[in-house]
């Protein structure tokens, strides 16, 4: 029975034994077979024989309904796989597509690969939230661990939720099954005072083999760019008689460094306020033929995965003593002063804003 699917007592539901853990049940495999409402043979496989049951019929169920006239057909069925390609080349230019790509190779297409739009129903969602979330006793104990964390999670439900609307407007579906999404801890914002900006600065000076460290950090700090915002600069961004800063574009945060927009597709400008100019400044005194304010040894701009904005960041926090403990910020839990995170490149966003 290794590779063969064997009839079993249900009409319409075959077996097959499967090697690996990737299946629930003991080591098996259970398909559905049935026809549409057309005549057409339609097969679908699930890890146990409830779901494969309860999908037969539901489907058969439909078909009934439609051949009966008590319910329209469905359009012409598309797989999700064609709906992935269709949200890759839309949204191409959008600034987050590296993380949407990510997110449909991994999680989305190995859960509804082969499946035709028209039979993605709310329990095929479920089933998707439970392996990334994780599966609870109503006592709230652990029985299976999650995928991923509840946020990653709940960036991959609502992609899906994005997805499955793009395709009702096309036709491809005629509704959207409620997609459940985990809910979210609300956020920790943690920030720093203008005295240990300056510290942190002063520690990075020390750091000789990354003199670009400091000016990156400033720039951060007085200016509350994001990384990829301020990686992405270029000298001509840099407007010193009108004292501002024009942020054109910024960098995606995949494994390749893309020119892409500003998060929200316009040119912004802020203002180098007067503890940045010197600082800049001094910083264009030493500039190189590259055009951009902080290219790498060969003049190409950095992408927002560098080291600067992680190990040597996190070097400097060590050397200017800045810790979770002597950082502002944090919330309040249950009553409870929350502890304080460890302190990002990212909080001296929040930190500019504060």
């Amino acid at each position: 029975m290794a590779d063969k699917w064997e009839k079993t007592n249900t009409p319409g539901v075959r077996v097959r034994m499967v090697d690996g853990e990737e299946y629930l049940g003991p080591g098996k495999k259970w398909l559905a077979d049935w026809r549409n409402h057309a005549g057409q043979r339609r097969t679908r496989t699930f890890k146990t024989k409830k779901e494969a049951i309860d999908h037969r019929e539901s489907v058969r169920a439909d078909a009934r309904r439609i051949t009966a006239g008590h319910a329209a057909p469905p359009p012409d069925a598309r797989l999700f796989e064609e709906l992935s390609d269709h949200w890759l080349q839309i949204k191409a230019m959008k600034k987050s597509i590296g993380d949407d790509r990510s997110m449909i190779n991994k999680h989305l297409l190995p859960h509804f690969s082969g499946m035709p739009l028209p039979t993605i129903r709310k329990e095929d969602a479920d089933a998707l939230y439970t392996s990334l979330v994780g599966r609870f006793s109503p006592e709230g104990l652990e029985l299976q661990p999650g995928a991923v964390s509840k946020k990653t999670a709940w960036n991959i439900l609502t992609l899906l939720g994005s997805m499955l609307r793009e395709a009702k407007k096309q036709g491809w579906l005629v509704s959207v099954p409620h997609i459940e999404r985990p809910k979210l801890d609300q956020q920790d914002f943690v920030w720093i005072d203008l005295e240990q900006v300056a510290r942190l600065i002063e520690a990075a000076q020390e750091d000789l083999a990354h003199p670009q460290l400091p000016v990156i950090i400033a720039v951060a700090a007085y200016t509350g760019l994001r990384v990829g915002e301020i990686l992405g600069l270029k000298w001509h961004d840099i407007e010193f008689a009108a004292r501002r800063i024009a942020v054109r574009r910024s960098f995606g945060d995949d494994s390749e460094t893309r020119d892409t927009s500003t998060k929200n597709r316009a040119l912004r400008h802020v203002p180098i306020l007067g503890h940045l100019l010197p600082i800049l400044r001094s910083w264009e005194e030493q500039r190189s033929e590259s055009p951009w304010v902080f290219p790498t040894e060969t003049g190409t701009p950095r992408g927002a995965d560098d080291r600067h904005t992680k190990e040597h960041f996190h070097a400097a926090l060590v050397a200017a003593d800045i810790t979770a403990e002597s950082v502002k910020g944090g919330r309040k839990n249950q009553g409870r002063k929350r502890p304080r995170r460890a302190f990002t490149f990212h909080d001296l966003r929040h930190s500019f804003a504060s």
